[in-house]
């Protein structure tokens, strides 16, 4: 209690200058906070963006090339070429100039944004067949609007941020449930995976700028670093896990494409010839 006392009196005993101090820190504390809220969403935007532009690039690449899981290892692989670009931006010793530690952070994000939309490809290598143009319309579509709701109301409200982004949160959430459940369905699966895939990009973004408006004094660029990184392992963990048991559902050699849909297998036969030579195998 009595420090209590101390801090009230304090404040209620505070000259005009001081006020005059704690009032301009208020300011800038709500400027950064509103700086921060428009900076990182453009940054998931960017993000979405990019990966809906490679993915194709990567597909073209190495279907019948490339398994499955070789892309997904390598993607991960590539990633790892982002942790020193990391670490050096946040070492005061090896480099002083924001500058530099600046582009080291982008340079970190944009291989990690490679090396996750190589890791989104390794499924739909897995898949058989990549996104159209318009299903990437649609998905990128709805993932910048949202990006941009969430830009909007931190700059109205910055002071706020732990509310607004609580909210994007639980709508991105049900959001990518609604995804799963068609993606499961096997209703346009490149349709809905690409879109639960967009919307991780959301909900990471969500969580780091939440980080980024009650640590003002961390680097802007440092939390959408981790966002790209936390990005990668989780799209590269989902894919991995939709690849193994994949594997162990099926036995067929399908070189590429869903294994329960063996239409393509075996040189010809329709759907169920695929599936009843896949049982016999077992």
């Amino acid at each position: 209690m009595a420090n209590r006392d101390d801090q009230t009196y304090h404040f209620t005993e505070s000259t005009p200058e001081e006020r005059e101090s704690y009032a301009r820190m208020a300011e800038e504390s709500t400027i950064a906070r509103r700086r921060r809220g428009q900076m990182l969403p453009l940054f998931g935007v960017l993000t979405s963006l990019l990966i809906c532009l490679l993915i194709p690039v990567w597909y073209r690449a190495f279907a019948g090339h490339v398994q499955p899981i070789a892309c997904l290892i390598l993607g991960v692989l590539i990633s790892l070429f982002a942790i020193p670009c990391h670490l050096l931006g946040g070492s005061r010793d090896v480099i002083r100039s924001g500058g530099v530690k600046a582009v080291l952070y982008v340079v970190g994000m944009l291989i990690n944004t490679a090396g996750t939309s190589l890791c989104i490809a390794a499924y739909y290598l897995h898949l058989g067949k990549t996104p159209t143009s318009a299903e990437m319309t649609v998905c990128a579509g709805a993932v910048i609007l949202l990006f941009v709701v969430l830009a909007v109301f931190m700059s109205i409200w910055p002071d706020r941020y732990g509310l607004i982004t609580g909210i994007t949160g639980l709508c991105t959430l049900g959001l990518a449930i609604t995804s799963v459940v068609f993606w499961i369905r096997n209703e346009d699966k490149g349709l809905w995976s690409l879109g639960f895939f967009l919307l991780l990009t959301v909900g990471i973004s969500v969580i780091c700028l939440c980080a980024a408006c009650s640590d003002e004094d961390s680097p802007l660029l440092r939390f959408s670093s981790f966002a790209s990184f936390g990005l990668l392992m989780v799209v590269a963990a989902i894919v991995l896990l939709i690849l193994v048991c994949a594997a162990g559902d099926c036995d067929c050699d399908c070189g590429g494409g869903d294994c329960c849909d063996c239409g393509d297998c075996g040189g010809g036969g329709g759907g169920g010839g695929g599936k009843s030579s896949a049982k016999k195998r077992r």
